[in-house]
């Protein structure tokens, strides 16, 4: 079995027993925190994929750096401990705001752009997003990049939307057979 199925299953498990304690909004808080522990952390990353630390080292470092999370979240992190699938907690974790966005017509969007944006120009993204996918709510994440020169790079689900200067720049060359 993939381990996107084996984590989709951890997660769907979770999110049932989130929503049935009335927990999921906190636990998809813990997730999110876990997401980004492993995304910006790679010692933590290889910490759960070590075969050479125990269990109970593991469970311990886990309990320490998640002391504050809600218990079903810790519970899953025991579960997949016991199952030796610690290594797939960042996809489980991933899984479930997968699945926790979906059912609550949530869809999260990146926005690239090379200056900061206003308050307003952010509003116009989100409506822009939400028009597009039928989405209730837009979970931004901003990203500054120089490099695109101007305009903005908006990225949701499987879409890309560029409207930089960089990009325009590019097709511009493709037409003229110079790059």
């Amino acid at each position: 079995m993939s381990n996107f199925r084996i984590a989709s299953r951890y997660a769907h498990a979770l999110y049932l027993k989130a929503v049935e304690s009335a927990q999921d909004e906190a636990v998809a808080a813990d997730m999110r925190a876990l997401v980004t522990l492993s995304h910006e952390n790679r010692e933590f990353r290889a910490f759960l994929n070590s075969p050479v630390i125990s269990k109970d080292v593991k469970s311990n470092a886990l309990n320490a750096i998640c002391k504050d999370f809600h218990s079903n979240s810790k519970e899953i992190f025991h579960l997949a401990l016991k199952k030796n699938r610690e290594m797939m907690l960042p996809d489980i974790a991933a899984a479930y705001l997968s699945e926790y966005n979906q059912l609550k017509g949530i869809v999260e969007a990146t926005v690239t752009a090379a200056t900061e944006l206003d308050a307003k120009e952010l509003e116009t993204i989100q409506a822009f997003v939400k028009k597009q996918t039928g989405a209730k709510n837009v979970e931004l994440s901003v990203k500054k990049d120089a490099s695109i020169i101007g305009g903005v790079v908006i990225r949701f689900k499987d879409r890309i939307y560029d409207t930089s200067i960089h990009n325009q720049i590019n097709k511009l060359k493709k037409e003229l057979n110079i790059a």
